[in-house]
């Protein structure tokens, strides 16, 4: 690429060139350790960024031509999705370019955690396959028009797609100097929770040149003399005692590790986890209590935690009988703890739960069909069969959605709810898919989203400075000072999430997390 320079991108007789796998000496600790440290401040200052690929192919070259083609389309398909909505176009339909593109974007690079620094903080990047190549610009310009066609799955494989997609995201947070600093390194990790990096101790520190200046402060240089557990058990600790909340903690939930001697409420960052589409409750921000379920205002923080165990539907509290009121009250409580009480993927909102309720019944409906036949998607199907027999207070699921006054032709009327993107149903498939969260049952009759690991007789805890409440599991045997727990993960329990169990001068415990 260097040698076949023919598009005058760089002078090899004047300018001067940092590689990083020739300047920086690996096996030399003390120089990884002070050379890591400058990395974000040589992509900044870097005239240029040149992003080595792959050899030239015919495969490369086509990948390349049709993401240029698609930065220059995106304003015509910008301007159909407004009249249209979204769609795949006549001409790009089984277009060759997809399959290539694809084969672009799985290539190692876009996986590594040590070039999300060098896409984001390079001042003009560009990416080279051979000497074929195309600018950060026009790239993000053709992944914008390629979330513009739809459906894009029979086109392009979408974990590889949402790989460069969140690129661009990060790179459009970056760019708002408001929003920059509020990413946290706990955020970043998650958001590279799927990315590869061959010494584990650098999912930290590759992004390093990333960090806002708290958490810089906070981690200190980087350093190579701690082992993988001792460095990431410090960074918990870093991130408790200096923010003055144990959110932390709720990311060892999907960040679980195989190490039996692993502490449960460290999570084990070499784990390969997907970016989430609907992210951990906890998941906002480590400098504050979670904005989306922080206590009210007027509730005192400094009390502690209140403990509730999760039951089946054999309790004596879930074999009652509800009034009508009482079961309209139990739909609204169940709308809201199958989206979260948030009506979008990024909980930034409180449900409309008037109107989840009304599509609750819609999907109940269309759910009363239980061969496969009716209007209902298969995943549904089954997690209505698997669910609907659950009891909160005396009702069943089914008793809740089919009680008195059910309308049976209500899903016959207006918009198909599977059809409504910004609806109930995609934010209850986003909350309830993925293998991530289920539906509980307190001894108490109180209804809530429960790790998928969580079982009759945990308990569901309202910890001291922790945004949400965690599932907990007593380990057998006791340890000296009491009682010894392991951590689940973080729980949605209706009517707990503003603070409200500080009002209830429960009694409370201290123990230990193992």
């Amino acid at each position: 690429m260097l040698c076949h320079n023919s598009c005058g991108d760089f002078d090899l007789e004047e300018d001067w060139f940092w590689i990083d796998s020739i300047c920086i000496n690996q096996d030399d600790i003390d120089e990884r350790q002070s050379q890591v440290k400058l990395m974000g401040q040589i992509y900044r200052q870097a005239a240029k960024t040149l992003v080595w690929l792959a050899e030239a192919t015919e495969d490369t070259d086509q990948a390349i031509e049709f993401l240029a083609e698609l930065a220059r389309r995106r304003p015509d398909l910008r301007r159909d999705v407004k009249k249209y909505g979204k769609s795949m176009p006549r001409a790009l339909e089984g277009h060759n370019g997809w399959k290539s593109l694809e084969r672009l974007l799985s290539l190692p690079w876009w996986r590594r955690v040590w070039t999300l620094q060098e896409f984001v903080l390079a001042r003009d990047l560009r990416f080279y396959c051979g000497t074929k190549s195309i600018c950060r610009r026009d790239f993000r310009r053709g992944t914008m028009a390629v979330e513009l066609c739809s459906p894009l799955d029979k086109h392009i494989e979408s974990r590889v797609w949402h790989t460069a997609w969140n690129r661009r995201r990060l790179m459009q947070w970056y760019e708002d100097d408001q929003r920059k600093e509020n990413m946290s390194l706990v955020s970043l990790m998650a958001f590279c929770g799927d990315y590869q990096a061959t010494d584990p101790r650098d999912r930290i520190w590759a992004l390093y040149g990333l960090l806002r200046e708290e958490d810089r402060q906070m981690m200190g240089y980087p350093t190579y003399g701690s082992d993988v557990k001792s460095l990431y058990t410090s960074l918990v600790k870093a991130c408790v005692d200096t923010y003055g909340s144990l959110d932390i903690i709720c990311y060892a939930q999907p960040f679980r590790s195989h190490d039996p001697d692993w502490p449960s409420w460290v999570p084990d960052w070499r784990v390969n986890v997907q970016p989430l589409r609907v992210s951990l409750m906890a998941s906002q921000s480590a400098n504050e209590t979670l904005a989306n379920f922080r206590p009210s205002g007027g509730r005192n923080k400094s009390k502690k935690h209140t403990v509730k165990p999760i039951v089946e539907a054999t309790s004596s509290i879930n074999t009652m009988t509800a009034s009508l009121q009482q079961i309209g009250e139990l739909r609204d409580s169940l709308a809201r703890t199958l989206v979260l009480n948030r009506r979008d993927q990024y909980l930034d909102r409180p449900a409309p739960v008037r109107r989840y309720n009304s599509e609750l019944l819609q999907v109940a409906a269309a759910c009363q069909n239980e061969e496969g036949n009716g209007p209902a998607p298969a995943w549904i199907l089954r997690w209505w069969q698997n669910n609907g027999d659950l009891r909160i207070r005396g009702s069943t699921i089914r008793d809740i959605c089919y009680s008195e006054g059910y309308d049976s032709s209500i899903f016959g009327t207006g918009r198909s709810i599977f059809e409504n993107r910004k609806g109930f149903f995609p934010r209850m498939r986003g909350v309830t898919m993925g293998g991530m969260r289920r539906l509980m049952v307190t001894d108490e009759g109180h209804v809530g989203m429960a790790p998928v690991r969580a079982q009759k007789g945990d308990m569901v805890c309202v910890l001291f400075e922790c945004s949400v409440p965690v599932a907990l599991r007593e380990r057998e045997g006791c340890g000296a000072d009491g009682p010894v727990y392991e951590l689940i993960g973080e729980c949605y329990l209706d009517g707990f999430m503003e603070g409200e169990a500080l009002d209830l001068d429960k009694q409370t415990r201290d123990f230990r997390i193992q």
